[in-house]
C-alpha cells in the first residue's frame, strides 16, 4: 500500500530533486575547451538545408597540451551559423589546428529493392566533405574565443 511522504521528508526530497535536475544540465566541465562559433556560407550565401561541420585535429599550437586532442563538430543553420563542440553541443574545441569538412544533405540516401544504396543529394561539393581535401583549416589558441568564417565554393 502506498504511503505519502511525511511532512518532514518533503522539503529535503524536493531540494535533492532540484539539485539533481540542475546538475544534469550543466554541460561539459572539461577544462581547456575554447568557445568556437562562426559562419559557413555557400558561394557567399545561404545553404539549401541545415548541415554539419566537422573539425579533425591536424596539429598542436604553441602552449597547447598535446595530450588534449579531440575532434569536434557542429550543426549549422541554413544561414550558416554554428557553435562547435567536442564532448557536447557548443562546449568548444581544444587549442590546436583543425582540418575542416562539412556536409549538407538535401535528400537522404535511399536503398533500392535490390539492396543497392543510392547516395543522397549533398549541397557540399565532394572535396569539402573530406577534411584532407577541403582546404579549410581552423586554428584555436588557448583562452581566445574563436569567430570563424568559411566560404564554400561550388560550381
Amino acid at each position: 500500500m502506498f504511503r505519502p511522504l511525511s511532512r518532514s521528508l518533503v522539503i529535503p526530497v524536493a531540494a535533492a530533486l532540484v539539485l539533481l535536475v540542475s546538475a544534469w544540465g550543466c554541460g561539459s566541465s572539461e577544462p581547456g575547451l575554447v568557445p568556437v562559433r562562426g559562419k559557413v556560407t555557400l558561394n557567399g550565401g545561404p545553404w539549401p538545408k541545415e548541415g554539419t561541420i566537422n573539425f579533425t585535429p591536424a596539429g598542436t599550437v604553441e602552449g597547447a597540451d598535446p595530450t588534449k586532442s579531440r575532434p569536434g563538430s557542429a550543426k549549422f543553420t541554413t544561414d550558416g551559423y554554428f557553435t562547435a563542440g567536442s564532448f557536447e553541443a557548443g562546449d568548444g574545441l581544444f587549442p590546436g589546428t583543425y582540418n575542416v569538412a562539412l556536409d549538407c544533405l538535401e535528400s537522404p540516401p535511399q536503398m533500392t529493392n535490390t539492396g543497392k544504396v543510392i547516395e543522397g543529394k549533398n549541397a557540399a561539393p565532394l572535396s569539402y566533405r573530406n577534411p584532407s581535401t577541403s582546404g579549410l583549416t581552423l586554428t584555436v589558441d588557448a583562452n581566445q574565443r574563436v569567430d570563424a568564417t568559411f566560404d564554400v565554393k561550388a560550381k
